[in-house]
């Protein structure tokens, strides 16, 4: 069985400028769909993050749909989709009779009651397993779909199963790991597929790093089931084989989300034969930006480096270093050389600058309120005039606001 494996697409995910990436997103799903095709490719297994924001936009769940009606191939190539962390489980289910009519499954979380039809080639075998087996599939798939979850919830969907309590986030995931396994079949491919943080597993770049991403704690390689022909996982940015013969496996982003995005952006193809070794090997992908961070030693090394070649074509994230802030004219002359590939100009002060102390502003009034907090973000005194500027709107903004809530202040 040939398993194009893809995950954390986060589809909406902008730049902090707000530039949209949502070109680049179609032509790397596009490139996803081609490779599928290309490779004869028997299932496709997305390990959540499909989504960046928990709403969604139309256009990103547009595009998410549209790419699913290309993989699935008129229903004759098995998809199989679980929730990560930046998904909302319901809202990501919510189409599920188009789902199976097309030979897809998704799973939001555990314990959900799926109505499939009599025609479905997905047969539901309980504690979030299914068996597949679409037409272009030369053996059935058993897929344990075990979504992102938080340790609360986690924990209260262990209690419901064994009505024990006090379990921990690592040893609730190995019990339903192990109650997965239990329904693996000999002759079939066996999969785990999760959206989880793995204890040794590499970030990208400034990625949130610790042993809690996504709220939970980090997973040991022991707690997965030695049934599992492949697992397939979501949730770390840089591809990368763990655990024993390479089979515990984060395909990456497909986009590169983060200024050290790890090098890699590609899908892992993987082909299995039932109770054989999985062979896993990368497909690069090519569609999308390169993300850089430049460092400058001064205004005229920026913009030095912005009339170069380095870098052409990437997102460009500058800092530079800096006595005083960059006038607007400064930073406008950079990004004309540069365009929108320059999504940020950041200012570095001398560590003696950053480095002082913070004022004690209690009992300040709004004037000094105001010049402590304007110091602090320009490293100097506001003019009279600012200062006559902020007192004036402070008080404008004051009369205009009386009985607005803080929201529709922000």
């Amino acid at each position: 069985m040939r398993i194009l494996h893809t995950s954390d697409w986060h589809l909406g995910a902008r730049l902090t400028n707000g530039e949209s990436r949502i070109e680049e997103q179609k032509q790397v799903l596009e490139e996803i769909c081609r490779i599928a095709d290309e490779r004869d490719v028997q299932l496709i297994v997305i390990s959540g993050d499909v989504y960046h924001h928990y709403n969604p936009s139309t256009e990103a769940e547009n595009l998410f749909y549209r790419t699913l009606a290309h993989l699935s191939h008129r229903g004759e190539r098995a998809v199989a989709v679980i929730a990560g962390n930046h998904d909302n489980p319901e809202r990501l289910c919510v189409a599920e009779p188009f789902y199976f009519a097309h030979g897809i499954l998704i799973v939001g979380g555990y314990g959900h009651s799926f109505s499939l039809p009599d025609s479905a080639e997905i047969k539901d075998l309980g504690g979030n397993c299914f068996i597949v087996k679409t037409r272009m599939m030369s053996e059935a798939a058993v897929i344990a779909a075990l979504p992102h979850a938080s340790e609360g919830r986690l924990r209260a969907t262990y209690e419901s199963i064994t009505g024990k309590d006090g379990a921990g986030y690592a040893d609730a995931l190995k019990h339903l790991f192990s109650e997965s396994e239990k329904r693996f079949e000999k002759g079939a491919v066996n999969i785990l597929a999760s959206h989880l943080f793995v204890m040794g597993g590499a970030y990208a770049g400034d990625e949130l790093k610790g042993t809690a991403i996504g709220g939970t704690e980090g997973v040991p390689l022991s707690a997965f089931p030695a049934g599992a022909d492949y697992c397939a996982l979501g949730h770390l940015h840089r591809p990368q084989l763990l655990g024993r013969n390479g089979t515990i496996a984060y395909c990456g982003s497909p986009l590169q989300y983060h200024l050290d995005g790890g090098g890699k952006r590609c899908v892992f193809l993987v082909n299995i034969r039932p109770g054989e070794k999985a062979a896993v090997s990368e497909i690069p992908l090519t569609s999308g930006k390169a993300m850089a961070c430049w460092q400058a030693e001064d205004f005229d090394q920026a913009l030095q480096f912005c009339r170069s070649d380095r870098d052409r074509g990437a997102w460009i994230l500058l800092k530079v270093m800096v006595k005083e802030p960059l006038k607007p004219s400064q930073v406008a002359e950079l990004r004309a050389e540069r365009g929108n590939d320059l999504f940020a100009v950041m200012p570095m002060y001398p560590d003696a600058v950053m480095g002082e102390e913070r004022p004690d502003i209690a009992g300040l009034k709004d004037e000094e309120l105001f010049t402590e907090f304007y110091k602090t973000k320009m490293k100097h005194e506001p003019s009279r005039q600012v200062v006559e500027l902020f007192l004036r709107l402070s008080a404008e903004a004051g009369a205009s606001g009386e009985g607005e809530d803080e929201t529709s202040l922000a």
